[in-house]
């Protein structure tokens, strides 16, 4: 679609420069006549252009922010390691370590939310984002690793 978008604008300006170099090189009424009625039909088309053109760069935006948002996700899936139900920040050789993050939300929505524990091993862990629960002996926060 944007490629199209663009490939129509380029023609559409190319069309604009050969009627413009055509009024430059009119000599008689009748001839001036004839291409300002072009320069009104291609006063539209221009319009036509900008239209297309701001589409497309919308899109490009579109698709440039969603680029950003996936190199996020890869440098993010970088930094955690998953141990049992939970993700954890690695420390330098690659062990997890601190406090557990919803693996939910990591795997769903590249994003890291830390679980709350509960005041007791067994107790359930929450996530607080999207409210997965989750075996709190399976999910702990990891100390000196």
């Amino acid at each position: 679609m944007v490629i199209a978008d663009v490939t129509g604008a380029l023609a559409s300006v190319k069309s604009a420069m050969e009627i413009a170099k055509a009024l430059l090189a009119a000599e008689n009424a009748i001839e001036v006549a004839a291409l300002k009625m072009q320069v009104a039909q291609l006063m539209g088309s221009l319009a036509d252009v900008q239209t297309k053109v701001i589409e497309a760069n919308e899109v490009i935006e579109a698709r440039d922010k969603e680029i950003g948002t996936l190199r996020d996700a890869l440098e993010l899936k970088a930094k955690v390691v998953k141990r049992l139900d939970a993700y954890h920040e690695s420390d330098e050789n690659g062990n997890p370590k601190g406090d557990p993050f919803c693996m939910r939300c990591f795997e769903a929505d590249h994003r890291l939310f830390h679980v709350t524990l509960g005041g007791r091993l067994n107790d359930a862990a929450i996530c607080p984002q999207c409210k997965s629960r989750y075996d709190g002996s399976r999910v702990s926060r990891l100390h000196g690793t």
